[in-house]
């Protein structure tokens, strides 16, 4: 019998992976590996934010801690199973970013053990927020649908927590460009015989008013 988080897990992917999607992308992080403080995986790298990140203008140092990963077992843990994004060593100001390899139109995935209310925020390349969710501690999983993401940004709302993110799901998907939109549509070609047609209503005016 699976437990609340993963029934919860499996409705959020049905919700966002729906019929005639893009095939879905899992970012697992078995062949994950920690890089100084920041998550390194098959196409993402997840980085702690920092002070100067949170508070413009900030000049006090800081780097927000590290990222780790957990091994979560085989049988798994709450809907996840294997290694697992930690965050139990984050410090001020709580929070990690997900950077994207490709443009991504959704991302669902599991939520386990926290104990604070999160948002996470999607972004594109230029920075611009494309959505917003709160994740309760019950929740056990999120997902967001907007074509465009380059980037995740998770907050803790209430300070310090030890959670795991498992079980990343992306769909491949990205917005037109600005450039291509703007673009007038190609021009129609003239019929061949109008150029013909307008000498012929030119010479019938010259002769009436010669008359």
């Amino acid at each position: 019998m699976r437990s609340r988080p993963v029934r919860r897990l499996a409705a959020l992917l049905a919700v966002t992976l729906s019929p005639g999607a893009a095939p879905a992308l899992s970012v697992g992080f078995e062949a994950a590996a920690v890089v100084d403080g920041a998550i390194v995986a098959p196409g993402l790298i997840a980085r702690p934010r920092t002070p100067a990140d949170a508070i413009p203008g900030w000049a006090g140092g800081g780097t927000g801690g590290a990222l780790g990963l957990a091994d979560l077992g085989p049988d798994g843990f709450g809907g996840g199973r294997g290694a697992a994004l930690s965050t139990r060593d984050l410090s001020f100001p709580y929070g990690f970013t997900v950077e994207l390899a490709a443009p991504a139109a959704a991302a669902a995935a599991a939520w386990l053990a926290a104990n604070e209310v999160w948002e996470v925020a999607a972004f594109d390349a230029l920075g611009a927020e494309l959505a917003r969710e709160v994740i309760a501690p019950e929740a056990g999983g999120f997902a967001l649908r907007a074509p465009g993401m380059m980037q995740l940004e998770f907050v803790s709302l209430g300070g310090w927590d030890w959670l795991y993110l498992d079980a990343l799901t992306l769909t491949a998907g990205a917005v037109a460009s600005a450039s291509r939109a703007a673009q007038p549509p190609p021009a129609v070609p003239l019929p061949a015989a109008l150029p013909l047609l307008a000498a012929a209503v030119a010479s019938l005016a010259a002769a009436r008013r010669r008359r």
